[in-house]
């Protein structure tokens, strides 16, 4: 009996792909769009991408149906991104999505009409480790197109349902495969935006569900002078050096941002290599690694952001507060708990509300949020 399941067309050449690889493979295919309302900017993208994917599984002839999940969407996708840049931090809505919509409440409507599994176009590899007795997230080879780290907050009972039929293709490859099979997305241009922000205009759609007005306040210095005044802390994140219009004589940087007295700092780059950071909400996907972490620092990887590479790091052993029942065999941890993170390897811009993955040797090992960021980055003892 064939199994049944669901795809995610996002009406691009990549989900098309990996809808016409699981229909040769045996499996039985629906493909899925979801739709969700923000503004009318976007009800017209999204009606042109369901536009695309209707004749996708035309082309392929497989079932099709659109989900609403405006609700949903707006209250943890946009909720959380708005609040984020009410508090100063620069927010990755694409993960929370993957989390809480895509690979959550969109599988949880699919499970519902019975599908056994949920697939999408995602450069990214799932495989069941016998010996570890868990799933193991891995990096596609197309490290210019992986897309692990978007999917690092995904927990072990999410992967025991999802396929990635792209996990050991690249881009070329994959358009290769389209033009070969002459899917109508294969001249489609990619989009590279976040799906509800058209046009990179980021303040409009903050101020348009923001509970509060962002207001001007003062650019500061390292030590405190005030050099010009922001627009509103929305207009800007860290590491950004285009737009300040501030004249000192030298390049500076948005080295911060300080929603509790409306300030922006900036500063010369080399204030922008921080040497400790701390990582909240955490997600482990490598159970052993907990283990170690009661007893012992470990040297691993962190990407601290998506277009970043990843940087060597050591994180410290865990206190027995960060453990539901410390000194025992539950690893567990308390909502509460951090990991502290030194960087061995300088890394650029490093911005609290951003998204730490912990990578060892191609492999997602755990994953959270930057919550508060420490001292200058430095080689020397």
């Amino acid at each position: 009996m064939k199994k049944k399941i669901a795809v995610g067309l996002s009406g691009g050449i990549d989900s098309s792909v990996a809808a016409s690889l699981l229909q040769e493979q045996g499996y039985e295919v629906t493909g899925v769009t979801m739709r969700f309302h923000v503004t009318d900017v976007v009800d017209v993208a999204q009606q042109e991408n369901i536009q695309s994917a209707s004749e996708v599984a035309k082309a392929l002839n497989i079932d099709y149906r659109i989900i609403d999940f405006t609700e949903q969407f707006r209250r943890i996708v946009i909720d959380y991104f708005v609040k984020g840049y009410e508090q100063g931090e620069t927010p990755n809505p694409c993960f929370i999505c993957n989390r809480y919509i895509k690979f959550g409440a969109l599988w949880e409507a699919c499970k519902d009409l019975g599908f056994e599994a949920i697939a999408t176009g995602h450069y990214a590899c799932i495989r069941y480790n016998e010996q570890k007795q868990r799933y193991q997230l891995l990096a596609n080879p197309d490290i210019s197109k992986d897309q692990s780290y978007f999917l690092a907050g995904l927990s072990q009972t999410q992967l025991s349902h999802i396929v990635f039929p792209l996990e050991k293709y690249t881009k070329e490859q994959v358009k290769v495969i389209a033009a070969q099979k002459k899917l109508p997305t294969v001249s489609r241009k990619e989009s590279q935006d976040i799906c509800f922000v058209p046009d990179g205009e980021y303040p409009k759609v903050i101020e348009q569900f923001a509970q509060q007005r962002f207001l001007p306040g003062h650019f500061l210095s390292t030590d405190g002078a005030i050099l010009g005044q922001h627009k509103g802390l929305h207009y800007y994140t860290i590491g950004q050096r285009r737009g300040l219009h501030i004249s000192t004589g030298e390049p500076v940087y948005v080295c911060a941002k300080h929603a509790n007295t409306n300030a922006i700092v900036v500063g010369e780059r080399n204030a922008l290599y921080c040497a400790h950071f701390f990582v909240r909400e955490l997600n482990i996907v490598a159970s052993e690694l907990l283990e170690t972490l009661q007893e012992h620092d470990v040297q691993i990887s962190v990407k601290t952001r998506y277009r970043t590479q990843a940087k060597r790091c050591i994180v410290h052993a865990l206190l027995p507060s960060d453990y539901k029942v410390p000194n025992g065999k539950d690893v567990r941890l308390t909502p509460e708990a951090l990991f502290r993170v030194t960087l061995l390897e300088k890394d650029f811009a490093v911005a609290q509300g951003q998204v730490a993955v912990f990578y060892g040797a191609g492999e997602v090992l755990a994953s959270g949020i930057i919550s508060k960021i420490e001292g200058h980055f430095s080689l020397s003892p």
